[in-house]
């Protein structure tokens, strides 16, 4: 499936190759939506039958860098804040935001200590957020996505989750 310009189902490959690139794959993948539509500030995502999860891709880069990674990234109400896991900040060289040290935050209702980096995120071109202070996570990519779109950016726009016809419909669309 093709849209945006965008394979659908490409995941990064854990590998970097010799010339610094990363190697991608092309992959089914089930978390991904069917269709996915961008008109003005909108978003619309669509899946077929009902989504256990929204997930999404998205363009990761190093304020400091040029080099952008595009993921998966799960969209989470119940975060306060957006993440990246721990491997696709290292990749990224992403350095610990000074002064800040290890944090404690919650993770799966679970008091954990973690550090805090700063990353630019694209979403189709529609919502990009430069300098977005995230939390790393540990594990994350043990559920197969490497960030969290939390509420810090879901709350700059409009977000509706709709599965009331059999499928489910997720649209965003950026007021701010």
């Amino acid at each position: 499936m093709i849209y945006n310009g965008i394979v659908s189902g490409i995941t990064i490959n854990d590998s970097v190759l010799a010339n610094g690139k990363i190697a991608l794959l092309q992959i089914e993948d089930p978390d991904l939506p069917d269709a996915v539509t961008v008109s003005g500030n909108l978003l619309r995502y669509q899946y077929q039958g009902w989504a256990r999860r929204i997930v999404t891709l998205v363009d990761v880069s190093n304020p400091d860098g040029n080099e952008k990674v595009h993921v998966k990234a799960l969209w989470d109400t119940g975060a306060t804040e957006s993440g990246i896991s721990a491997e696709l900040a290292d990749m990224l060289g992403l350095r610990s935001l000074s002064g800040t040290g290890h944090i404690s935050v919650g993770i799966n209702g679970d008091p954990v200590e973690t550090d805090l980096h700063r990353v630019t995120i694209d979403l189709n071109g529609i919502v990009k957020v430069k300098e977005l202070v995230v939390v790393r996570h540990e594990g994350l990519r043990s559920q197969r996505v490497d960030f969290v779109i939390g509420m810090d950016i879901i709350n700059r726009g409009r977000f509706c989750l709709d599965s009331s016809a059999g499928n489910t419909q997720m649209t965003f669309e950026l007021i701010r």
